[in-house]
């Protein structure tokens, strides 16, 4: 993805639950994040981050630091229905350009990850739920054909 596309559809989002995979670990990593620097709490924080043409610098609430982002690593998660053919069509242009997606399984039945924390599910069952669901190219284009109801 990027640079551009990342920060316009984070700053429409405003603060955004961001999935990534670590640049060193390779693990899958999540932060609550912004772009949105204008908080005075935000601003009061030190920042030594600078970042390259292909990063992004956001803050982080949950970890209360800025954080570089590689837009690339980025999984895209959306709420879990089916049904719903903006929702469908929005997964489509992210297989389409070649990014990573979540294709929420059949007997899944939260509608988002505040649905399952509320109902009881607990943050490692949410991120294995996410890893073990996470697609992207023709694997997520198969997975997502299978998935839509509309």
């Amino acid at each position: 993805m990027k640079k551009d596309d990342f920060v316009k559809k984070l700053d429409d989002a405003g603060d955004a639950i961001v999935t990534y995979r670590s640049q060193n670990s390779r693990r899958l990593k999540y932060n609550v994040c912004t772009s949105d620097f204008d908080n005075k709490y935000i601003q009061s924080k030190k920042n030594r981050a600078k970042p390259s043409q292909k990063q992004v610098l956001l803050f982080c609430w949950d970890t209360d630091s800025y954080r570089l982002l590689q837009p690339d690593n980025v999984t895209y998660i959306f709420d879990n229905e089916p049904r719903n053919k903006e929702i469908i069509k929005r997964m489509y242009d992210v297989v389409e350009k070649d990014y990573n997606l979540v294709v929420w399984p059949d007997d899944m039945r939260h509608k988002d990850i505040n649905d399952m924390i509320v109902n009881g599910m607990t943050k490692l069952e949410v991120q294995t739920l996410i890893s073990k669901n996470t697609f992207a190219k023709l694997e997520a284009l198969t997975k997502l054909n299978y998935y839509k109801k509309c």
